[in-house]
């Protein structure tokens, strides 16, 4: 086997084109690599450090990552919006 062969993780960033036999029996590399442009991540955003949920008697630090200004716990109760049709009860 080939080093090139082998690798201990997938890459699958790298394009190529299979690998296909040529004439003498042997392996032919008609290999096309390379990576593609991407711009470069950008980073999180940040909502500040030593935040605390602002219900009442609730001390747990908010991660500053997190843009809510409540716990999971005291956060007011969502709904998603339901599609379709809403089925009348008598």
């Amino acid at each position: 086997m080939r080093a090139a062969a082998i690798l201990s993780k997938p890459d699958f960033s790298l394009r190529a084109i299979e690998n296909r036999a040529d004439d003498s029996g042997g392996m032919r590399s008609d290999t096309i690599k390379g990576r593609s442009i991407r711009p470069r991540s950008r980073r999180p955003k940040q909502y500040g450090s030593d935040r605390v949920c602002l219900a009442e008697d609730c001390d747990t630090q908010l991660s500053r990552y997190n843009s809510k200004e409540y716990c999971h716990n005291h956060a007011p109760k969502r709904y998603p919006r339901v599609r379709g049709r809403i089925i009348e009860t008598n």
